[in-house]
């Protein structure tokens, strides 16, 4: 008795501990300067073994629970950045946005998901009527806002009416580097492909997909959201590939590390991460009406998108064939021959011209 008393009492002080550096960790994480430590991605890896393996250990040995407590306090954290930086949607730097930092949380938000077991998962999503899901979409369409107005406002009748090199030239001169405008949306995307994904009791709607069509009017931020179109409209499958699963999208052959790709750590033991399989993000009526009334759209400038577009476009028009009772192709043809008589781009010119034969 007296040596379990000692073992027990060893590992609850161990407990208290770990509950201690994992508080530090995290502190560390969220610091705002934390994206310039080179040991950031190991302190992340360090969290995640605490918080999806050495504690459930503890839980299933000593009959302890820490592992929700700091899955759900790391949460609150992510959340309440979250809902800060959603209400700001005006741009400049008189916002009070530190927008590494706002991405970081969208991402930490993520990280602490992938920590909880898939039915944890699904449960946080879905309380108080998905409010976690909608708070993802809320922050990405405030972070668009903000953008779109650093970046002048551009919007679609301006890029149809500017020539392809004078658009490209424009958009890299507010940026200065063009992936700090790119990589922030893809990130974005993913992540709320994710969220939306983990389970079918959560939907984007209609009105949420015009809403961030129309938000995204520069053509990179167009063809990224072509892409999170494709991905988001079908259940990815269970099978885990390597480390983890892998949602496949459409990329191309000149830069396949460009497309959005979900990769998420090793299962805890015992169980399936949070993205082993993602169901839908909408139904598939939302599916069709994005793809005809949105993708099919006669304001869609193909003389600036590229083959990630066009291959997102592809596999949407090919589950629209697919779709039992298909009754809405002519939009689709009519945007083939406008995309094969405008595009830009020699590869999509040359498979849109398959395509329609």
């Amino acid at each position: 008795n007296n040596n379990n008393s000692f073992v027990v009492g060893r590992a609850a002080l161990s407990m208290e501990v770990r509950g201690v550096i994992l508080d530090l960790m995290w502190a560390v994480l969220t610091h705002p300067d934390a994206s310039t430590l080179k040991c950031y991605d190991a302190l992340k890896r360090y969290v995640t073994n605490e918080l999806r393996v050495i504690e459930p250990l503890m839980e299933r040995n000593f009959k302890a629970q820490p592992q929700q407590h700091h899955r759900e306090k790391f949460l609150r954290s992510c959340t309440q950045t979250l809902s800060r930086n959603a209400n700001l949607t005006e741009g400049g730097g008189n916002n009070g946005v530190d927008e590494v930092l706002a991405l970081r949380m969208v991402k930490l938000t993520q990280f602490v998901l992938e920590a909880c077991p898939r039915e944890q998962a699904g449960g946080i999503v879905t309380a108080n009527k998905g409010a976690l899901a909608s708070l993802i979409f809320k922050e990405l369409t405030a972070y668009l806002a903000r953008r779109k107005e650093d970046v002048g406002g551009m919007t679609t009748s301006s890029m149809n009416a500017t020539p392809k090199m004078s658009l490209k030239s424009s958009f890299l001169a507010d940026s200065q580097k063009p992936n700090d405008l790119v990589s922030p949306l893809s990130e974005r995307l993913r992540i709320l492909r994710c969220v939306y994904g983990v389970t079918e009791h959560v939907r984007l709607s209609i009105i949420q997909l015009q809403h961030l069509w129309s938000l995204c009017s520069i053509p990179a931020d167009r063809e990224e959201l072509m892409v999170f179109f494709a991905s988001a409209s079908t259940f990815t499958g269970n099978a885990v590939r390597g480390p983890g699963l892998n949602e496949q999208q459409p990329s191309s052959a000149a830069n396949p590390q460009s497309s959005q790709t979900l990769a998420v750590a090793p299962p805890a033991a015992g169980g399936a991460t949070p993205n082993d399989g993602l169901t839908a993000a909408f139904s598939d009526d939302v599916r069709v009406s994005a793809f005809t009334d949105l993708m099919c759209s006669e304001v869609v400038s193909w003389d600036v998108l590229g083959e990630r577009a066009y291959q997102s476009f592809q596999l949407m028009y090919k589950r629209l064939r697919q779709s039992p009772g298909a009754t809405s192709s002519g939009p689709a043809l009519n945007a083939l021959w406008r995309i094969c008589l405008t595009t830009g781009d020699s590869n999509v010119a040359s498979q849109s011209m398959k395509d329609l034969l």
